[in-house]
């Protein structure tokens, strides 16, 4: 909690299990609500990792934290198709909206800080 505090943007990636996030990033999330008030206008950005189905469920709960936190979400969130390893390094289509998301979270940053 303290780096997330002192960040100006927050991603979270974590693959889609079952059409949702995984345990562990579902335990993170639970256990920031202790600290509600505390990531207000961060910017924030989802990347999940899935095999076609589930994506946007894990996005989704991500986006449903985000707002939670009264952060700011950049885009929609960035879906990456992997069935084994190495194919989200071909995944074309996943860098570009990775790049994308890079760029939007940069750009709202600069505009919070005028």
């Amino acid at each position: 909690m303290p780096r997330m505090r002192e960040a100006d943007a927050i991603v979270i990636g974590c693959p889609v299990y079952f059409n949702n996030v995984p345990s562990q990033t579902k335990a993170l999330i639970d256990r920031t609500w202790a600290e509600r008030g505390s990531l207000r206008n961060k910017v924030a950005g989802a990347v999940v990792v899935g095999r076609k189905y589930g994506a946007e469920g894990a996005i989704q709960a991500l986006h449903a934290f985000f707002i939670k936190h009264d952060m700011i979400v950049a885009n929609r969130g960035v879906c990456a198709l992997g069935f084994k390893y190495g194919d989200v390094a071909e995944d074309d289509e996943a860098h570009t909206a990775a790049v994308g998301l890079a760029k939007r979270i940069q750009a709202l940053i600069e505009m919070l800080r005028q």
